[in-house]
């Protein structure tokens, strides 16, 4: 995914990311998108929320469910 508006297409799916720093300790996560404005992308992780800062994004890709 390369942009905001692509986040925003699947909202409810799950997604891994990978980021530039680490985020609760990781800099692989995988989660459901529960929104996505502006700079922020915002996921759904063991029923905690993570706000992710968009351009800490280096690669994000859809998890088959």
């Amino acid at each position: 995914m390369f942009t905001i508006a692509q986040y925003s297409r699947y909202i409810g799916h799950q997604i891994q990311v990978h980021l530039y720093s680490k985020i609760n300790g990781q800099k692989k996560l995988r989660g459901k998108i529960i929104a996505a404005t502006n700079e922020t992308v915002v996921l759904d992780i063991d029923e905690t929320s993570f706000e992710i800062q968009f351009p800490q994004i280096i690669k994000a890709s859809l998890i088959d469910e």
